[in-house]
């Protein structure tokens, strides 16, 4: 114990020996000002973000579907969902699960090629995470018990985590927005 005192103790007097100097501490207390307001800014940034990937998402509601070999029928709004959830026995549910069903990023009803109708449940970030990816597979649960029809699981964004690669092909399908398609013109 007293070897790594006595180690910490010769490494903080070699920092203290390299910011002896007040402009060494102005310089770095500087730095540390900048990297916080870098901060900040990323933290304004990244709703803005994300609510551009959502809407390029639903603007591609017919290509996700498509994709997953569906037709698109239509894209459930907020009032839909709530008729989904009436007279539902949901006392099992979390009411916080429940919010976040209702404001689900993108459910769409869709059918397949034999006529099939199923439900797509679509969580849409910037970059995709495994809360995504556990949101999308739990809101097509809640879609199939509470309709009775199949549902899929899918989540769409400019990038992915490491996360989802592996959950991704058996229970989500990935769908990659074009960031070309996000660009201001």
């Amino acid at each position: 114990m007293t070897s790594t005192i006595e180690e910490r103790v010769s490494t903080l007097e070699r920092v203290y020996d390299r910011v002896s100097t007040k402009a060494d501490l102005e310089d770095m207390e500087s730095r540390m000002t900048a990297k916080d307001e870098l901060n900040r800014l990323r933290d304004d940034v990244a709703p803005l973000k994300a609510a551009h990937a959502r809407n390029a998402a639903i603007e591609q509601a017919e290509f996700i579907a498509e994709d997953m070999g569906f037709e698109l029928v239509r894209i459930l709004n907020h009032q839909d969902i709530r008729q989904l959830l009436r007279g539902q026995d949901i006392s099992d549910i979390s009411r916080a699960d429940i919010r976040s069903f209702r404001l689900a990023d993108l459910i769409m009803s869709v059918v397949d090629e034999r006529g099939q109708l199923y439900y797509v449940a679509t969580e849409i970030s910037f970059t995709v995470d495994g809360r995504d990816t556990t949101r999308a597979i739990r809101n097509a649960e809640f879609l199939n018990r509470f309709t009775g029809w199949p549902a899929r699981a899918a989540v769409a964004g400019v990038r992915r985590d490491n996360e989802i690669v592996g959950i991704e092909s058996s229970r989500v399908f990935w769908y990659e927005l074009d960031k070309s398609n996000l660009e201001v013109e």
